[in-house]
């Protein structure tokens, strides 16, 4: 399973989609409960556009095991189909199993700051405001991580900005 799965991996890297997504499901076809197989095709169906897919491939593998990654794609994946709360709570598992990760910190800070727009524009302040400040500590992490990550640090200054204007 490694070898077709890692031949699957190769494709993936060299951009031949079609090949890998071939390898991988040769893998998953022989080992359902193989988890990297299932996450390896969400991966192709991601970058192919099919977000929906690319959902169902990586529950499977968070159904199998456990990871981190696994969750923060199925956010990944979420955000593509418009699933904002869903990629919330997918991010929020990567980041409680792996809360270095500024990856993970920022796309859940990103998604609580749209979240929280949404909530506001829809007459739900209070919904909002707390989004926002669920939000807050995960960009200071970041920004107090890797210190040049400007978009996480102007995010978190638009965060001050909108609070202010909102109490």
């Amino acid at each position: 399973r490694e070898a077709l799965n890692n031949l699957g991996n190769v494709y993936l890297v060299l951009g031949e989609l079609t090949k890998a997504r071939d390898m991988y499901g040769r893998v998953a076809a022989r080992y359902p409960n193989f988890a990297e197989a299932h996450y390896n095709l969400g991966l192709v169906a991601a970058r192919q556009g099919d977000h929906r897919e690319a959902i169902g491939h990586f529950e499977r593998a968070c159904q199998l095991q456990e990871d981190a990654e696994f969750y923060f794609e199925m956010g990944n994946a979420r955000v593509g189909v418009g699933e904002l709360p869903q990629a919330a709570d997918a991010y929020r598992r990567a980041v409680r199993m792996k809360s270095g990760d500024v990856r993970y910190l920022y796309n859940l800070a990103e998604v609580l700051l749209i979240l929280g727009e949404r909530q506001v524009q829809a007459g739900r302040t209070a919904e909002g405001m707390e989004s926002w400040r669920e939000a807050r500590p995960y960009l200071q992490q970041v920004v107090r991580q890797v210190p040049g990550y400007g978009r996480a640090a102007e995010r978190l200054r638009q965060l001050e900005g909108r609070g202010k204007r909102e109490q």
